[in-house]
């Protein structure tokens, strides 16, 4: 378990941007998906009509940007990560002085 912490610590320091854009989008995953379920649940919207249409489009529309942010944060820390492994390699090609 300390272990698992010093790792998501030190996941943290090296990649907080992206993992805050991960964050956010599941954050807005989990609103799309539950908040708006369960306001529409708890509002009793009938079934049909524009009002249930509307809800349905815009917990969908959450969902997914949440979703988006999740799989942007994720080619963020790819992207970072093979950048750090192309500085290390030219770092250990090149001739020390």
């Amino acid at each position: 378990a300390v272990a698992g912490r010093h790792r998501l610590r030190a996941l943290w320091a090296g990649y907080r941007p992206e993992l805050q854009w991960a964050l956010l989008g599941g954050l807005l995953l989990i609103g799309g998906e539950v908040v708006f379920e369960l306001i529409g649940y708890v509002a009793s919207v009938a079934r049909e009509g524009r009002s249930y249409q509307l809800l349905v489009a815009v917990e969908e529309w959450i969902a997914t940007a949440g979703m988006s942010l999740v799989l942007y944060s994720v080619l963020l820390v790819l992207a970072r990560s093979q950048a750090l492994a192309r500085e290390q390699a030219a770092a250990s090609l090149s001739p020390s002085a």
